[in-house]
């Protein structure tokens, strides 16, 4: 598979699952925050936020860095995020939610992350957001591609 077209799965876990390499997820934060400069856009007028953050991992190398926020008293997203080291897709694509997402935003730069994830490199792939909306509820979900991804076979186009 191209970096491309993993760039823009709707499930990043589904794809992760069918490699070859055993898929994990490592967890690093969860709880009440700050809000990001970045992130401001999607909840105005905020300082605190409900953030779960992992790193998903193949044959335990970080592969994709994710940050999913919601506003702290969200209790429907964050029943969502409190799910330890399953994987935030395997919640959201199990057919039990529903949801509106929008189209990903990406771009290739990760000041967004990089404040959470002081250990990212600097040549990310790429990073992109997407908003997922209940009942006007929002989660807004940003991933951050290593290029950790090409030893085990994503490739660029």
């Amino acid at each position: 598979m191209t970096l491309n077209d993993f760039i823009y799965a709707p499930s990043l876990t589904a794809v992760l699952k069918q490699n070859r390499a055993a898929f994990s997820v490592c967890p690093t934060f969860s709880g009440s925050t700050h809000i990001l400069a970045e992130e401001i856009q999607y909840f105005p007028n905020i300082s605190t936020i409900y953030a779960r953050e992992v790193l998903l991992c193949l044959d335990n190398t970080p592969v994709v860095a994710a940050r999913s926020i919601c506003l702290p008293n969200d209790a429907y997203w964050r029943e969502i995020l409190n799910c330890g080291t399953q994987s935030l897709g395997s919640r959201l694509f199990d057919g039990k939610t529903a949801w509106r997402r929008s189209d990903f935003t990406v771009v290739y730069q990760h000041s967004l992350l990089k404040q959470r994830f002081k250990s990212l490199p600097e040549n990310i792939v790429a990073l992109r957001t997407s908003l997922f909306e209940h009942n006007s509820q929002k989660l807004l979900l940003a991933e951050c591609f290593l290029p950790t991804l090409t030893p085990f076979g994503f490739q660029a186009a």
